[in-house]
């Protein structure tokens, strides 16, 4: 109540004012590959009860997360909306961000065994994958080939695990193992010749490239 000097009086009443926090939600995405899935965690959302994500214009989820799987390959947006309160006092949207999703290579081979040449097998690989653009080939854990399609000696028999590793420009990979089975067979080679000169080299005339054999008779 208010009193001038001439006893003259007013009234007036103080307005409650409640000051809400601002939220400013942020978040990351980057680009991945396609099928991976990676969780997403907001920033600057302290407080905040509800919240909407949309992916390229539909809405996918109200958890405070997100857990975001990059398909299909190809150029996405997405969009965080928070509200404050449930009589939604303030409400504020993070930049739309956008991101790639990259195509995921398909790894895949076979491979055939050549006839046994001096105890020798030569497997030659054919490579079969798709949307790759590096390879690594792998005997067991030993890189042997960065080639497309290698080949490789073997001189034991025997069951030799063969991995193949591919790789996209974008560093999206996928990879895939087979099992190479080397069988040596028995078998007899007679030189058409031999050189007697002492050099330690073919000096004496016998069979050669004997495989599995015990016993044998000129």
């Amino acid at each position: 109540i208010l009193t001038d000097k001439n006893h003259c009086k007013d009234t007036a009443t103080a307005q409650n004012y409640v000051v809400v926090p601002r939220l400013y939600p942020d978040f990351k995405v980057d680009g991945n590959c396609e099928g991976v899935t990676v969780n997403i965690v907001p920033t600057g959302v302290t407080g905040a009860s509800q919240y909407k994500w949309i992916l390229d214009n539909a809405q996918v989820s109200t958890s405070n997360t997100l857990a975001l799987k990059y398909t299909p390959t190809g150029m996405h947006q997405l969009q965080l909306i928070t509200q404050l309160g449930s009589a939604a006092i303030c409400r504020d949207s993070s930049i739309v961000k956008a991101f790639n999703v990259w195509v995921k290579p398909y790894a895949d081979f076979s491979f055939v065994a050549q006839d046994p040449v001096y105890n020798i097998v030569e497997v030659n690989f054919t490579n079969a994958s798709s949307n790759a653009t590096q390879y690594s080939w792998y005997d067991g854990s030993k890189l042997f080939s960065n080639t497309f399609e290698p080949k490789k000696f073997y001189s034991d028999f025997g069951k030799f695990p063969v991995k193949l590793v591919v790789k996209t420009d974008s560093g999206c990979m996928d990879s895939t193992t087979k099992e190479v089975t080397i069988v040596l067979k028995d078998y007899l080679f007679i030189p058409e010749g031999f050189t007697p000169n002492n050099d330690g080299k073919n000096d004496v005339f016998k069979p050669a490239q004997i495989v599995d054999l015990v016993k044998y008779k000129l």
